[in-house]
C-alpha cells in the first residue's frame, strides 16, 4: 500500500515506524517546518523528520497546505492509497482529503508495538 505519512512529534514517528516495520510503501513523509529551540535557538528537527531522514524518506515541510495549490498537486502526483495524519498540525483541506484512493483517517492516539 502507497502512503503518505503526516505527522511531527515522537508518537508520530512510533506510528510511522510501525506502519513501515509492517511493509508498507511510505511514499512521501508531511512534518511541521523546522523551528530554532532552545536556549541557543538551534535548529531543532521534528522526530518524524529524523526518522524520515534515516529511512531515505521524501520529506515535505510547507509552512501551509491550505490555499497552495503546489503541494496539492505534489499530492495528487504521488497518488496515494492512503494518506495517514497523526498528529501533524495543520487542518488539512477537503481538496487534499480527496485525492488519495481510500478515506483519510485521523487517529488522535495509536497503540503501536
Amino acid at each position: 500500500m502507497n502512503i503518505i505519512f503526516m505527522g511531527t512529534p515522537d508518537f508520530a514517528k512510533e506510528s510511522l515506524e510501525a506502519i513501515y516495520n509492517k511493509g508498507h510503501k511510505i511514499i512521501g513523509v508531511f512534518t511541521m517546518p523546522d523551528k530554532p529551540k532552545g536556549r541557543g535557538m538551534k535548529v531543532a528537527l521534528s522526530p518524524v523528520k529524523e526518522y524520515s531522514i534515516k529511512k531515505g524518506f521524501k520529506v515535505y515541510q510547507p509552512e501551509k497546505i491550505r490555499n497552495n495549490p503546489e503541494i496539492i498537486d505534489e499530492i495528487k502526483s504521488l497518488n496515494p492509497d492512503v494518506i495517514c495524519v497523526v498528529a501533524y498540525g495543520m487542518i488539512l483541506p477537503k481538496e487534499m482529503l480527496d485525492v488519495p484512493k481510500c478515506r483519510v483517517y485521523k487517529c488522535s492516539s495509536v497503540n503501536t508495538p
